[in-house]
C-alpha cells in the first residue's frame, strides 16, 4: 500500500490492524486494572483554621479602658503559623506520638531513616493558605481514623508552639520588669533616706506652707517684742531656705520614681496575668473528621488512561509499519 494520504487511508490501516490494536489495548487495560488494585488506598483528613491576632495575648495598657482588638491575624500571623507548621519540630513530635516509623515500615536504626520518614511525611502532610486567607492542613493515610487524629494533633501542636513562642517572649519581658522594679525600689529607698536626712537637717517639713507659717510667727514675735524668739525664727527661716532647693529636688525625684514604680508594678501584674492565662493562636473553623471517601488512587482514571495510551500508541505503530512496507529501501539506500 502507498503512504496513507487521506482519512480513509488511515481508517483502512486501523481496520486491517484492528485485532492487534484491540489485543494490545485489552492487555494494557487488564494490566492497569491489576496494578491499580494493588495500589494502597489513601484517605485525606483536613482541618481548617484562621490565624489569631497577637492582640489577644497582650494585656490592656494602663489607663486604656477600651480598645479595638483584632481577633483575626494578618498575613504576618498566617506566615508565622505556616513556618511553625513546616518546622522539623512539629513533624518530629508527630512521628514520635503516632509511631510513624513502624506505621510506614521504616527501620528507625537505618542510616537514612530520618531522611526517609521526613520525605514520606512531606508527601502526605500538606498545609497552605486558602483564597479566603484561612489555613488548610491535610494528612493522607491508608487508615482514615489515623489520618484525622494526626491532622487534629498537628493543628494543636502548631497552636501550642505559637503560644509557647509568645509566652517565652512574655517571660523575658517579665524578667526585665523584675530587674527594673528591683533596681528602682533600691533607688527609691536611697532617695527616701536622703530626703529624710535633709528634712531633719534643715527642719523642712512642708515645702508649700512652712515658709508662710514661719514668717507669720516672726511677725507676731516682733510685734510682741520677743526679740530672742524672733531671731531664733529668723535662723530657722535661713536654715530652711538653705535646704529648700535640695529637699525640693530630691522630693520631686522621689515622687517621680514612686509613680514610675507603681506603673511598672501594674504593667508587671498585667503581663504576669496574661502570661498565666491561655490565649488562642488560631481559630478552628473545621475539625478533621474521619474521611469516608478515599482521596486516591483514582483507579478509573488510571485504567482509562492506560487503555487510551495503549490504543493511540498501537495505532501509531500500525500506521508507521504499514507505511514503511511500501517503501523500496534498496532504492532509498542507493
Amino acid at each position: 500500500m502507498s503512504q496513507p494520504e487521506t482519512l480513509l487511508d488511515v481508517i483502512a490501516v486501523i481496520w486491517r490492524w484492528r485485532y492487534k490494536i484491540l489485543a494490545v489495548t485489552v492487555i494494557a487495560t487488564i494490566g492497569a486494572i491489576i496494578i491499580s488494585l494493588l495500589l494502597p488506598t489513601y484517605f485525606k483528613a483536613t482541618t481548617t483554621f484562621y490565624a489569631a491576632s497577637e492582640d489577644l495575648s497582650k494585656p490592656v495598657p494602663i489607663g486604656e479602658i477600651d480598645r479595638n482588638i483584632r481577633y483575626y491575624g494578618t498575613d504576618t500571623d498566617i506566615d508565622r503559623l505556616l513556618t511553625i507548621a513546616n518546622s522539623s519540630d512539629i513533624k518530629t513530635n508527630l512521628i514520635n506520638e503516632f509511631g510513624l516509623y513502624n506505621h510506614y515500615e521504616i527501620d528507625p536504626n537505618s542510616k537514612d531513616a530520618q531522611h526517609k520518614i521526613n520525605l514520606r511525611l512531606s508527601k502526605l502532610f500538606k498545609i497552605a493558605k486558602t483564597k479566603l486567607d484561612a489555613i488548610e492542613l491535610s494528612i493522607e493515610d491508608t487508615d482514615p481514623e489515623l489520618a484525622s487524629r494526626i491532622a487534629n494533633s498537628a493543628r494543636d501542636k502548631i497552636n501550642d508552639r505559637a503560644q509557647k513562642t509568645v509566652k517565652d517572649s512574655q517571660l523575658k519581658q517579665l524578667e526585665n520588669f523584675t530587674k527594673k522594679i528591683t533596681e528602682n525600689e533600691k533607688l527609691l529607698t536611697s532617695l527616701g533616706d536622703s530626703l529624710t536626712y535633709l528634712k531633719k537637717k534643715y527642719n523642712v517639713f512642708d515645702l508649700e506652707t512652712q515658709t508662710q507659717v514661719l514668717l507669720e510667727q516672726v511677725s507676731l514675735a516682733r510685734s510682741k517684742g520677743q526679740t530672742k524668739l524672733a531671731n531664733s525664727l529668723d535662723a530657722q527661716i535661713q536654715n530652711y531656705n538653705n535646704g529648700f532647693s535640695a529637699v525640693a529636688s530630691i522630693s520631686a525625684e522621689h515622687e517621680a520614681f514612686s509613680t514610675q514604680l507603681s506603673i511598672d508594678k501594674e504593667k508587671y501584674r498585667q503581663l504576669a496575668s496574661s502570661h498565666a492565662s491561655p490565649f488562642p493562636s488560631l481559630h478552628i473553623i473545621e475539625m478533621a473528621n474521619t474521611p469516608l471517601i478515599k482521596s486516591r488512587p483514582k483507579r478509573s482514571i488510571y485504567v482509562i488512561g492506560a487503555a487510551l495510551f495503549a490504543f493511540l500508541l498501537t495505532t501509531l505503530a500500525a500506521l508507521i509499519i504499514d507505511t514503511t512496507r511500501s517503501i523500496k529501501w534498496n532504492d532509498v539506500l542507493k
